[in-house]
Order: structure tokens, then sequence, then C-alpha cells
């Protein structure tokens, strides 16, 4: 994808910067993917502490109740 876009008239020195903006939101997306994931298990984590109760149990992602 990011190939055709740079195959133009202009270069591939005019596109640099677009491209290098694209990918740099890729990457801010899989980093905020992943905060809100260890966010996520930190509040089942504390969940499970408070309720201190040795039957809680480990779904597999994606599972629903």
């Amino acid at each position: 994808m990011l190939e055709t876009v740079c195959d133009d008239t202009r270069g591939r020195e005019a596109c640099g910067p677009v491209s290098l903006g694209i990918a740099w939101t890729f990457i801010e997306v899989r980093i905020a993917r992943g905060a809100a994931k260890l966010r996520a298990e930190d509040v089942v984590l504390e969940a499970a502490a408070i309720a201190d109760d040795g039957r809680i149990l480990e779904r597999p992602m994606g599972m629903s109740l």
C-alpha cells in the first residue's frame, strides 16, 4: 500500500514524509492498544485480589460469558 503511494512521478523522496507519518500512526496505535490491554489486565487482577477468592478463572481472549 505504501509502495503505491510513493511510486508516482514525484519520486520516493517527495513521499518520505507521508510514508513516515503513516508508519508513526501504525506505531502509535499499536502502543495505545498495548497500553489498553495492560490497563484492562490490571483492573481484572485488582478485582481478583479484592475478591480474595481462589475460584477466579482465567478465560481465553475473546471468550464471552
